[in-house]
């Protein structure tokens, strides 16, 4: 049968392969009301990584990093399907009720985990930033960038979790003019042992950020 829906750009679900009308209610781009529906269903999760004796880390997390979320998020980063970026803002924008009772909402910025800049222009995008401008669109919250990996790492996924600390420790500097007093939402796409995000958080709150809280699309259990 032929496929009429490549022919009139009728997007179809990334996991079940109906088309997915623009009449639907669920608003979503690429998956149908139902796997949509899916997804929605997963309870956000928030977590608390000590940075030092003192400072706490809050992490909320979207969706666990399973399934059909890491399928889709595969899909994204290495198939190219940026697509995919405005239902993973539309799933997180869901939780945004819940994040704002763990940060003080006054200042309020939204941050990106900035890729090495090699990295970046290999895979032409870094899908931190795309998604935090989706959700700045849902949230009316402005893009903060004061923070640059200043060298290249490994890839996570290739270490341990003792390697993973070591791979980004101090691999991030923060413009402190730009840092100083600011409430900062760190946007992540997976957060697993959480090296990336105590680096990246540390190196805010010594350029003087008031507050830092992050918030990930999903939650990799790290084995």
């Amino acid at each position: 049968m032929i496929n009429l829906g490549k022919y009139l750009f009728i997007e179809e679900c990334r996991q079940c392969h109906q088309f997915i009308h623009e009449k639907d209610e669920h608003k979503a781009k690429t998956l149908c009301h139902i796997c949509f529906k899916q997804l929605n269903q997963s309870v956000p999760k928030i977590s608390h990584i000590m940075l030092d004796t003192e400072r706490v880390l809050p992490v909320l997390s979207r969706l666990p990093y399973e399934g059909l979320t890491k399928k889709l998020i595969y899909n994204c980063k290495y198939d190219n399907d940026r697509l995919l970026i405005y239902d993973f803002a539309l799933l997180m924008q869901t939780a945004w009720a819940e994040l704002e009772k763990l940060i003080d909402t006054a200042n309020l910025f939204l941050m990106p985990i900035p890729l090495h800049w090699s990295r970046q222009f290999k895979r032409g995008f870094n899908q931190s930033e795309l998604l935090a401008y989706a959700i700045a669109n849902f949230t009316n919250k402005p893009i903060l960038k004061s923070l640059k990996r200043t060298r290249a790492t490994k890839a996570q996924h290739t270490l341990n979790a003792k390697e993973r600390f070591a791979n980004t420790y101090q691999a991030f500097s923060a413009d402190k003019s730009q840092t100083k007093g600011k409430n900062i939402v760190l946007i992540d796409d997976i957060f697993t042992s959480g090296a990336t995000l105590i680096s990246a958080s540390s190196t805010l709150l010594e350029a003087h950020a008031n507050s830092v809280i992050a918030f990930t699309l999903s939650r990799a259990l790290f084995k």
